[in-house]
């Protein structure tokens, strides 16, 4: 499953990846401090699809 991680925070950003790395199955292709930072990476990643 893919995931993308937008929290503004970076420990706890950081924090949640880990977590969530440790659940095992998921795929991080997006992680970023905002929204606008988000669907700016978001429209890049579905560009090279």
């Amino acid at each position: 499953m893919n995931i993308a991680i937008i929290e503004d925070h970076n420990i706890v950003r950081k924090g949640i990846i880990e977590i969530i790395q440790n659940l095992g199955n998921f795929n991080f292709v997006i992680e970023s401090d905002n929204g606008k930072d988000f669907i700016d990476k978001y429209k890049q990643a579905r560009a090279y699809r």
